[in-house]
């Protein structure tokens, strides 16, 4: 837990989702918070994560994905700080976490939507397109209720899973098949803000492309291709597909039919 790595029973982040950790307006509030005791934490090469305040209680924000602001290095000198440091991994981790638990608990989570038939045709895709990666990562972008996680789970691979839609990651969540702290609410377009390469990724059923929508996949799919050295993609028809290979520039592209599955993941897309 976030908390525990302050040393503090209990902490607050004023940013309230994952999502808005960029933005900046959030260390102008703790600095106006006016503090005079705090807590940092740093990572190993003691770069700033996230910087604590004591008032009624314990406030924080997060730095894992924006620099520190003039104003808080100046609020810094002036106060009584305790310095704590963590790996960077297992901080975003805890991060994660902290904001997969508030999903849980206060968002509705989508109806059921498991095909256990269409789990077992993945894991059979992902085994013959990646090979056997144990305890290696794949991105699960777009991850909705975490077919696509259950199934890297299974195979002994870690999950990097993100998505908009707060029903279907509180689902995925409370079914067990998404992780908590592997687990994002982000806009899949600006991933590459949020999120560090991995060897593997995989955007599963991506949508109808269409000519009015190819831009919001192109943006989807290169930033996928920007953060994964192994790249698949599925769709459900050979014109999707062929689509999708301009976008794998400098990518050696492999594209074929998947018979296991007549409907979500028809057509894949492989960039090497």
């Amino acid at each position: 837990m976030t908390s525990d790595l302050f040393g503090l029973d209990e902490l607050f982040f004023i940013e309230p989702s994952y999502d808005r950790l960029i933005d900046q307006r959030f260390t102008d509030e703790l600095v106006a918070l006016g503090a005079m005791e705090g807590r940092v934490l740093l990572d190993e090469e003691e770069r700033p994560l996230a910087m604590a305040v004591k008032q009624d209680s314990w406030y924080g924000i997060n730095m894992i994905h924006r620099e520190p602001t003039d104003g808080l290095i100046a609020m810094i000198e002036d106060m009584e700080l305790g310095v704590f440091q963590t790996r960077r991994r297992d901080y975003v981790g805890a991060v994660r976490e902290y904001y997969s638990v508030l999903i849980a608990h206060n968002v509705a989570p989508a109806g059921e939507d498991l095909s256990m038939d269409r789990l077992s045709k993945v894991k059979d895709l992902l085994k013959e397109s990646f090979g056997k990666h144990k305890g290696k990562t794949c991105l699960d972008v777009g991850c909705g209720s975490g077919l696509g996680s259950l199934a890297l789970h299974e195979l002994g691979m870690n999950a990097v899973a993100y998505d908009m839609d707060l029903a279907l990651i509180s689902l995925g969540l409370q079914k067990g098949r998404l992780y908590y702290h592997e687990v994002m609410q982000i806009d899949a377009t600006r991933a590459d803000v949020y999120v560090e390469p991995e060897p593997f990724g995989m955007v599963l059923m991506a949508g109808k492309i269409a000519e009015f929508n190819s831009f919001l996949w192109k943006q989807i799919i290169e930033k996928a291709l920007q953060l994964s050295r192994t790249t698949l993609v599925t769709v459900e028809t050979e014109m999707e597909a062929h689509a999708i290979v301009p976008w794998c520039v400098g990518r050696k592209v492999e594209v074929f039919e998947n018979e296991r599955d007549p409907f979500y993941d028809r057509w894949v897309v492989i960039a090497k």
